[in-house]
């Protein structure tokens, strides 16, 4: 009967278990951000903004900007883009939608260490 209170502790442990989930995060490589023209110097800001926001979401960290290699990333932010398109709500605002290159970025990260 010693093991009574173990298998009681199991038990509740694996009652609950399925609410232990990790949060998914979806387009975990894209990110969205308000720009003010479709002009190239816009998208070189926007598309550096995005990468930004992409870095933190997959390294959990705002500490990972300051690494190197993406600080490399980040000067050359374009180079990432794998897609992007504008979407025009109907106030007229502008929002760029990026999609990073998600090899390449865990190569970057890896690197960054």
């Amino acid at each position: 009967m010693r093991s009574l209170p173990a298998i009681i502790v199991l038990c509740v442990a694996a009652a609950f278990a399925p609410a232990l989930r990790a949060a998914v995060i979806d387009d975990l490589y894209r990110a969205e951000v308000a720009v003010d023209d479709r002009g190239r110097r816009a998208l070189a800001s926007a598309a550096r903004d995005g990468l930004a926001q992409v870095v933190v979401k997959v390294s959990g960290s705002e500490d990972a900007l300051t690494l190197g290699p993406v600080q490399a990333a980040l000067a050359d932010a374009q180079r990432y883009l794998q897609q992007y398109s504008y979407r025009e709500a109907d106030d007229g605002s502008l929002t760029a939608d990026l999609q990073y290159d998600e090899a390449v970025l865990r190569g970057v990260l890896l690197e960054a260490g």
